[in-house]
């Protein structure tokens, strides 16, 4: 370095300033005369002033005779020039340029001092220019040399797939084509594309900048983090942990060093961990904004409402409560519309006997949103625009059951589900409480109005309660009192539960109850009595129960779970020939609606509800059984996109059933049951096997049809056994030739994965190192890598080939080709700041559009830019689920996203912006809502 400074130095001073100078009209302060050999003294004249002081320097021996010699001679080259140059030079003949001094010409001093001061100018201007060009030129080695890194690992991923991506089927009926790998640089114009049938579909990978920023944490540890070794890492904090959450620099003690060499320290509920940037990341003041997209619900799938959540409106079509969501669907199309102003789940709905007005009451929300407690909302369903609110404050937990009023419309009765199970009378036009009485200890399962007597009826858990209204002496300063009304239940025996009511056209109680039987309690005089008690109705306990002019429909449960149509003579309704009056449904009726005619509330066609969260249209002139709305039962722990065309996903629920979905039609393609509890799942891309991973520690095969896969010899595929517990994480690699499998005892599993035709699965090396199971698994682009976490914020980079543990700080320069640990350089901006923020527990990305999406435990999603280096980074948040989301997938276009939860519902979001000055809106705190 100090001999390039030095060579550099004596070019500008020797050669390049004169000519510099020469150039610009600026004279050399040296005369001609001096530089010339005719009139310059020599240097062995005795008489030249400078042989004068060397030969005293060397008398005085401040200098030696080596030096002496060194220095005339180097004297001798500097005055000899081109004759050009010197005649040149003698052109110059100014009046105040020389004085004689001594008999001999030399410079003034007001001539040297301005040329020196013009020379060191111009040195220094050219020093300031080089410095430019060699931190640009630098910058652009930098540039090159992660570009080149980025290029080869894309053409390797290219080269696998065009080897093995293997063309097939795709689930549902479509065509697959092989894997390619891309990027999206916003320099280079690089992006993914839509997959089209018979082309290779592009699949998603990190963009060059979020990419390396990929949680980069080393190796996992005891103690706190240091600069060498990293610390562990995991999920993002939730409730107690963002009190302890402490950003720092770190990672080392100079002070010089630069930004992409520093890792960043945090504390994540007690874990000491550093997250290093990549190496040549370079902070935007971008950051930590808000992405310009956001989500949309288009559709959701499932029923989560209890018996009281399925109403047929005047117009035909089938209203019915999803999670946080009211859903408004035509029967013929299945188009939907969505009511979203709710905050938390609703229980319960209630039709107004105009048809068109319905009640919707929620329970306390999870997430902090304005109206979180619980309350009731009265909306119209032809333009989903809200007409009364009410309830907040008054109502503790949630309400359990709503019911209008048949001969006073603008009275409603609501149940609370606090201690008491309180019930209360409003006029919901004036959203005003009218009364308010203390209900059974027990749960309370249905409230209705009497059209007859004008009481109100609630019945549950070992109890049915009468209640009469009069004017004053309320509680507080209620206009209205309830009166509590005897009822005797003879020599009936008390039933354990008391489920649905509804009522004759003269006015009788119909009570259902578990033991299968219905009570019917006849008309005051004063108290109630019963006054019949029909048995074996239902093998088992009758749930639900509705009333028609021309008879009555009952549902019944696991037992039996029929549809029964009764008359009025408690007999079982008479049917022509083909006709039915008992349809078999397969699961348990949680809710039933009669469809609505001229003459009145049909008998013989009716929507149905069950307990595994499907609605079912009912002909019972026909006996036929059409399903409207399909789900799962339970929690959803499996949710897969193909990741060829994206047009189809894959999904398993704790009810033992996966189904497959078409994601652009949005409807079901198939079912199978298990008979097993599946875990987790994914798909093989090349093949379109979904992998089924089993809380027994195995893993089978489905074919793209549901069946079990098949080998070379056509039998069933066999189970690959990969553990003695449950199987928490699988996912393939990003050509389908490698499966990792995550197991509850720590350990990871990677297996290279078969072909079409054998589907034989090899293990090839068993990874070790978590001390609890690991619950997220990503991909690198080349596959060599991978990285894993836990629920208990562990994560840990490992190197497939040799089976080791890598740190962060070796891959932080790692290109992810899936993005769904939710925790790392790159997630800073998920870190939600307060102590009670939420747990993010599920995240994907999408490399098009440069966005992440997260799920938290709260049931709330929100789009964040990708990377998102930023603690605390602004976010789009989007509201449907009613529990934890536990999975979150993007299309590889980035337009389309699927959002599962333990609530059991399904929900497909669209991805766009939304353009101002825009009435149509489907997000939430807006009612105008298109159809989807």
């Amino acid at each position: 370095v100090c001999v390039c400074v030095c060579a550099r130095v004596c070019v500008l001073v020797c050669v390049v300033a004169p000519r510099v100078l020469e150039q610009g009209g600026v004279r050399s302060p040296v005369p001609s005369q001096w530089r010339s050999p005719s009139l310059a003294p020599p240097m062995s004249d005795p008489e030249n002033p400078a042989m004068v002081v060397l030969r005293k320097k060397l008398t005085e021996g401040k200098i030696t005779q080596a030096e002496f010699d060194h220095l005339a001679s180097a004297h001798e080259i500097f005055t000899s020039r081109e004759d050009e140059e010197l005649e040149e030079e003698d052109e110059y003949t100014g009046d105040d340029a020389y004085v004689e001094v001594d008999g001999r010409q030399s410079l003034t001093v007001a001539r040297l001092a301005e040329g020196t001061n013009m020379s060191a100018e111009a040195v220094q201007q050219l020093q300031q220019m080089l410095a430019d060009k060699d931190a640009e030129i630098e910058r652009l080695g930098r540039l090159v040399d992660s570009l080149t890194t980025r290029l080869q690992a894309y053409e390797s991923v290219a080269k696998s797939n065009q080897g093995g991506g293997g063309a097939g089927s795709v689930i549902g009926g479509g065509s697959g084509g092989g894997v390619a790998a891309s990027s999206s640089s916003p320099g280079l114009g690089l992006g993914t594309t839509p997959s089209f049938a018979g082309t290779p579909a592009i699949r998603r990978t990190q963009s060059n900048f979020a990419s390396p920023g990929s949680p980069l944490v080393s190796g996992r540890h005891s103690g706190a983090a240091t600069p060498d070794t990293g610390g562990t890492s995991g999920r993002l904090s939730a409730m107690s942990s963002r009190k302890s959450f402490s950003p720092s620099v770190g990672g080392s003690p100079s002070k010089n060093t630069p930004p992409s060499e520093k890792g960043q320290r945090v504390v994540i509920k007690g874990r000491h961990l550093t997250l290093w940037p990549p190496k040549h990341h370079i902070p935007a003041a971008t950051d930590g904004e808000a992405s310009k997209f956001r989500l949309e619900l288009q559709r959701i799938h499932g029923f989560s409402g209890g018996r009281n959540a399925l109403v047929e409106l005047a117009t035909g079509d089938l209203c019915y409560a999803v999670s946080n969501v009211c859903v408004v669907q035509r029967l013929d199309t299945g188009e939907q519309r969505v009511y979203q102003e709710h905050s938390g789940e609703v229980r319960c709905l209630a039709l107004h006997p105009d048809g068109f007005l319905v009640a919707s009451g929620q329970a306390h929300a999870l997430v902090e949103r304005p109206m979180t407690k619980a309350h009731i909302r009265v909306w119209d369903s032809r333009d989903l625009s809200t007409v009364a609110v009410f309830g907040a404050g008054t109502l503790a937990r949630a309400v359990a059951c709503v019911s209008f009023s048949p001969i006073d419309p603008h009275l409603l009765v609501a149940v609370d589900e606090d201690t008491n199970h309180a019930i209360t009378l409003w006029n919901w036009h004036k959203q005003e409480r009218l009364a308010s009485v203390k209900g059974s200890h027990e749960k309370t399962m249905d409230v209705a109005f009497n059209p007859v007597t004008r009481d109100v009826v609630a019945c549950g858990k070992g109890h049915v309660n009468f209640y009469g209204i009069r004017r004053g002496e309320g509680e507080e300063s209620d206009p209205y009192a309830f009166e509590n009304k005897k009822r005797l239940w003879q020599s009936t025996q008390k039933p354990k539960f008391l489920y649905s009511l509804a009522f004759s056209p003269s006015g009788d109680t119909l009570t259902t109850t578990s033991d299968g039987s219905i009570l019917v309690w006849g008309r005051p005089t004063p108290s109630y009595v019963v006054s019949k008690c029909i048995s074996r109705m239902h093998k088992g306990g009758v749930l639900s129960i509705v009333a028609t002019p021309a008879g009555f429909i009952t549902g019944g449960g696991r037992d039996d779970p029929t549809v029964k149509i009764w008359g009025w003579d408690y007999k079982k309704y008479p049917v022509h020939a083909g006709e039915f009056n008992e349809v078999d449904i397969g699961a348990p009726i949680r809710g039933i609606s009669p469809a609505r005619t001229t003459d009145g509330l049909s008998l013989s066609q009716l929507s149905v509800a069950t307990s595994d969260g499907q609605i079912n249209f009912v002909d019972a002139s026909d006996g036929s059984v059409t399903p409207v709305v399909s789900a799962h039962a339970g929690e959803i722990v499996g949710l897969a996109l193909h990741p060829a065309t994206n047009e189809v996903f894959v999904t398993a629920s704790l009810d033992g059933v996966v189904r497959c979905w078409d994601l652009q039609d949005k409807c079901s393609l198939w079912a199978v049951g298990l008979g097993e509890e599946p875990t987790c799942l994914d798909i093989h891309g090349p093949t379109d096997d979904v992998a089924v991973a089993l809380a027994g520690g195995q893993v089978i095969l489905l074919d793209c049809d549901g069946q079990l896969a098949e080998g070379s010899d056509g039998q069933p595929a066999a189970r690959i056994t990969v553990t003695r517990g449950a199987i928490t994480a699988l996912q393939y690699s990003p050509d389908g030739s490698k499966l990792a499998v995550g197991c509850d005892d720590g350990t990871i599993a990677v297996y290279l994965s078969g072909s079409r035709q054998d589907r034989r699965y090899e293990l090839t090396t068993k990874l070790k190192g978590h001390t609890s199971p690991p619950r997220f698994l990503s991909w690198s682009v080349t596959e060599q890598l991978l990285k894993s976490a836990t629920t208990d914020y562990e994560l840990l980079f490992w190197d497939i080939k040799f089976g080791t543990e890598r740190s962060g700080h070796e891959t932080r320069d790692a290109i992810w080709a899936t993005h769904r640990v939710p925790v790392g350089w790159a997630e800073q901006g998920l870190i939600a700041e307060g102590p009670d923020a939420p747990d993010v527990i599920a995240l994907d990305s999408s490399l098009a559009r440069s966005i992440m999406v997260s799920g938290d435990a709260v049931g709330c999603l929100k789009v964040f830019k990708s990377p998102s280096c930023v603690p605390f980074a602004k976010s789009r948040p989007a509201f449907g689920h009613a529990g934890p989301v536990t999975h979150v997938r993007l299309s590889n276009d980035g337009t389309r996203a699927v959002s599962t939860s333990t609530d059991g519902a399904i929900i497909q979001w669209a991805i766009g912006r939304r353009a101002r000055g825009n009435s149509v809106d489907t997000l939430p705190g807006q009612t105008n809502i298109p159809r989807v």
